[in-house]
């Protein structure tokens, strides 16, 4: 006689599944809406490309969420100053922005380290309609003009992680100051911000971080890099729309 093959579906009364559970993640729609968007960084060595032959942190978050990723960064940058100038000048962010193409649907800006000890302003600076005059004023420009540029981009600020030198100390100073002056800024703009500076868990001062930076105590080793990743993605997938 032909048997058929029946389920056991429970034993003593207890299902073997929880086929409520199940069904409900069947349901659950869990799309990546990163894929494929194009993301434009502006920044200082933290975020230039291909140096110290290191992947930086949005090489590795661009790679995890499938995205396109370019990097206008220049080393000894800032806001207001330019590389290798001792104030405002050529290829800080605000001359980057003018440079990129068109059709990005994220741009992010992370600098500060090399210009904090210039002028800095107030954030209640106007944005400057020429040169700026203070590093406040450069980041409001900096804002408006990506504002301006990219009006249907996601914008968001990262503010640089602590740490200036080999001699680093929890009173940073002016770092923390220009940190503070970013946020304020951002906050006017309705810019997300991730706050690396205050709240990343980095502390170049002490020797338990050491791995986590490169020689002199002010760039991200490779691990540092990773390290920054992780929250600088989980940020982005809890306060982009994309």
């Amino acid at each position: 006689m032909a048997t058929k093959n029946v389920a056991i579906k429970k034993i003593n009364g207890l299902p073997l599944a929880d086929i409520e559970v199940r069904e409900m993640l069947k349901s659950l729609n869990i799309t990546n809406y990163f894929k494929g968007k194009k993301w434009a960084v502006f920044g200082d060595s933290i975020s230039q490309p291909n140096t110290d032959g290191l992947d930086k942190y949005y090489n590795y978050i661009a790679d995890s969420l499938e995205m396109e990723v370019k990097s206008f960064a220049v080393g000894g940058s800032g806001y207001f100053k330019g590389a290798g100038s001792t104030g405002y000048g050529e290829n800080n962010i605000i001359d980057k922005l003018s440079q990129a193409e068109a059709g990005y649907d994220i741009i992010s800006f992370m600098a500060g380290i090399n210009e904090r000890h210039l002028t800095m302003g107030s954030p209640a600076d106007s944005a400057a309609s020429g040169e700026p005059t203070t590093l406040c004023e450069a980041v409001k420009k900096c804002f408006e003009t990506a504002i301006e540029k990219y009006p249907a981009a996601q914008i968001f600020l990262i503010t640089p992680t602590p740490g200036t030198g080999q001699f680093a100390t929890p009173e940073q100073g002016d770092l923390n100051t220009f940190a503070e002056n970013q946020i304020a800024i951002a906050k006017m703009y309705n810019i997300p911000f991730i706050d690396l500076y205050h709240e990343s868990g980095l502390r170049p001062w002490n020797s338990d971080n050491a791995a986590l930076y490169y020689r002199d105590y002010c760039h991200l080793s490779q691990s540092g890099h990773q390290y920054i990743a992780r929250l600088i993605k989980q940020f982005m997938m809890n306060r982009l729309v994309v």
